[in-house]
């Protein structure tokens, strides 16, 4: 599990396996992909290998509302 949060709000993702930390370039995923809640774009981690950006904003704000949201980055 990772766990990640914004302002004071804390959410675990359970993950498979984790291959490291890096800083990335996140493009974006256009028109056909744009809408998809909590995956904010995609990277190229090089290798010819491309995954997909994991959107924690958008995840919390799933997970408790977005007026609970709100409330917890005007508080911070």
């Amino acid at each position: 599990m990772v766990v990640t949060g914004l302002a004071q709000q804390r959410l675990g993702l359970v993950v498979d396996q984790l291959q490291g930390e890096q800083d990335v370039v996140v493009k974006p995923l256009g028109r056909a992909l744009a809408g998809i809640r909590g995956i904010a774009g995609a990277t190229d981690l090089g290798s010819r290998c491309t995954v997909l950006v994991v959107d924690v904003g958008a995840l919390i704000g799933e997970v408790i509302g977005v007026e609970g949201l709100a409330e917890a980055a005007t508080s911070s």
